[in-house]
């Protein structure tokens, strides 16, 4: 995961994650996002900002998102 990069999780459809920083932690990243709207491609919105925590065995869960066009990378 890099900062400056979409994200979204492989069973969602409706909302992605900008990585705005990344702290690596023992068994898990604490991240502080923004989270975007993109049930609409055409209308991809800012909702909120947040701080969340991935455990490491999850990460293969989310996949980058390349919202401008709607595609995954």
């Amino acid at each position: 995961m890099l900062p400056g990069n979409y994200y979204k999780h492989k069973n969602n459809t409706d909302v992605c994650f900008s990585l705005n920083t990344i702290k690596d932690q023992e068994s898990s990243l604490l991240l502080r996002v923004t989270w975007f709207n993109i049930v609409n491609r055409s209308n991809v919105f800012r909702i909120d900002e947040d701080v969340i925590e991935i455990k490491k065995e999850a990460i293969q869960n989310w996949e980058q998102i390349d919202v401008s066009s709607g595609r995954i990378l």
